[in-house]
């Protein structure tokens, strides 16, 4: 069953992750699923390459 991520949590763990922080240790420290991340990354930049790799699509 999917967790409910409040919003000022998302900002945050996408704002550390735009500023150089790497997936896995936002996914550590904020307790949120990689995929989670990935996720709201590929939304946010229209499927361009990012941080989570070229061919997660």
């Amino acid at each position: 069953m999917a967790k409910y991520v409040d919003r000022d949590l998302k900002e945050q763990v996408l704002r550390a992750v735009r500023d150089g922080m790497k997936v896995s240790w936002a996914k550590a420290k904020f307790g949120v699923s990689d995929n989670v991340v990935c996720g709201w990354l590929r939304v946010q930049t229209d499927k361009k390459p990012g941080p989570c790799g070229p061919g997660l699509d």
